[in-house]
C-alpha cells in the first residue's frame, strides 16, 4: 500500500462537517435552511438538535451523521465523533453528493470559515487538494483559534507525501487549540510512519495527559499499548489497555486489541477468552466484527494444532 493510498483511507476519519444531498433534492428545501442558519449563527446546540431530527427522518442520509460528528469533535468528544465519522464514511466516503451541496453553502455564506471547512474537507475526500488547500488556509486565518483546518491540511500534505508541511500543520493545530485531541493522534501516527517511535510515544503521552482531564477518550491508551507490544513489552501493553477500559468500559475496539495483544504474546487461552467474550458486541457492530472475531479464533485453533504437532515430532539435535 502506498503512502497516498493509506492517507486517502485515513481521510475517512477526518472530523469536519460533511454535508450531502440525497434523492436529487434541491438545497433550498428540507433541512438546508436550518443548517445554513445554524452555521451562520455558529449555533452548534441548534445544529445538534436539527441533526438528531434529521437522522430520525432520513436514516439513510449521511448529512446529519457527518454534522453530528463535527459537533462531537467541536465539543471535545472524540470517540463519539470517531464513531459518527466511520458510519458516515460508509454511506458517502468519496463525497460524490457532498461537493455540490458544499458549494451551494459557499455561495450563500462566502465568508463563513465553517463553510470553507465543509467545502475544503469535501474536496479533500475527492482528492481535489489544489482547491481545498486555499479554502482551509483562509478558514484558518478567519478562525485562528481553531485546530480543525490544520487537521485537514495535515492530512492533505501527508497524502501528498509532503512530510514537512504535514508535521507543521499538526503542530500548528496543537498550538491553536491544545485541547483538540485528534491532532495529537495524527501527529503521533506521522512520527510512527516516519520511524520516529520515541517521538510518537511522547506525543501520544501528551495527548493522554490532555485526555485524562475529562476522560474523553481511550485511543491514546490503545496507541501506546501497541507501541509497547511492538517492543515485546506485553505486560506494559496489557496494563495500558486495561487502564483505557477504566475510562471506556467494554469498548469493543479496546477489547479486541486486548485479545490481539494476548495472542501476539502467545497466551492463547487468555486471547480466546477475550475474543469469545467479544461476541456480545456483534449485534451493534455487525457482520464485519463477527468475521474479525472468527478469523482470530481460527488463528488460535491453528496455532494450537501446530503446537501439538511440534510436541509429537522426534528431534535428533
Amino acid at each position: 500500500m502506498t503512502v497516498k493510498t493509506a492517507i486517502t483511507l485515513l481521510l475517512g476519519f477526518i472530523l469536519f462537517i460533511t454535508l450531502s444531498v440525497t434523492g436529487g433534492e434541491c438545497a433550498e428545501t428540507g433541512y438546508y435552511p436550518r443548517i445554513k442558519s445554524g452555521l451562520e449563527r455558529e449555533d452548534f446546540n441548534m445544529l445538534s438538535s436539527v441533526c438528531r431530527e434529521w437522522q430520525e427522518d432520513e436514516p439513510e442520509n449521511s448529512v446529519p451523521v457527518y454534522l453530528s460528528a463535527y459537533i462531537y469533535y467541536l465539543n471535545y468528544y472524540p470517540d463519539e465523533g470517531w464513531n459518527a465519522i466511520l458510519k458516515a464514511s460508509e454511506m458517502d466516503f468519496n463525497a460524490e453528493e457532498l461537493i455540490p451541496f458544499a458549494r451551494k453553502l459557499k455561495e450563500d455564506l462566502p465568508d463563513n470559515p465553517y463553510v470553507m471547512m465543509i467545502l475544503g474537507e469535501a474536496l479533500s475526500r475527492n482528492g481535489e487538494f489544489e482547491e481545498a488547500i486555499p479554502l482551509l488556509e483562509n478558514a484558518s486565518e478567519l478562525q485562528p483559534g481553531s485546530a480543525m483546518p490544520h487537521h485537514v491540511l495535515g492530512y492533505i500534505y501527508f497524502a501528498l507525501e509532503d512530510g514537512n508541511n504535514a508535521e507543521k500543520q499538526f503542530l500548528e493545530g496543537i498550538e491553536a487549540d491544545p485541547e483538540f485531541l485528534p491532532n495529537y493522534m495524527m501527529l503521533g501516527k506521522f512520527y510512527k510512519w516516519a520511524e520516529r517511535k520515541n517521538v510518537a510515544e511522547k506525543i501520544y503521552e501528551e495527548g493522554l495527559r490532555k485526555s485524562r482531564k475529562h476522560k474523553r477518550t481511550a485511543n491514546f491508551h490503545l496507541k501506546l499499548a501497541w507501541l509497547y507490544a511492538e517492543d515485546g513489552d506485553y505486560d506494559k501493553a496489557v496494563k495500558m489497555i486495561r487502564d483505557g477500559l477504566k475510562i471506556k468500559p467494554d469498548n469493543p475496539g479496546l477489547m479486541l486489541s486486548l485479545g490481539d495483544i494476548y495472542l501476539e504474546s502467545g497466551d492463547l487461552d487468555k486471547a480466546e477468552e477475550i475474543f469469545e467474550g467479544n461476541t456480545r458486541f456483534v449485534p451493534e457492530r455487525g457482520g464485519l466484527y463477527r468475521e474479525a472475531l472468527n478469523a482470530r479464533l481460527k488463528r488460535i485453533e491453528s496455532e494450537r494444532k501446530e503446537k501439538e504437532k511440534e510436541k509429537g515430532r522426534i528431534r535428533y539435535d
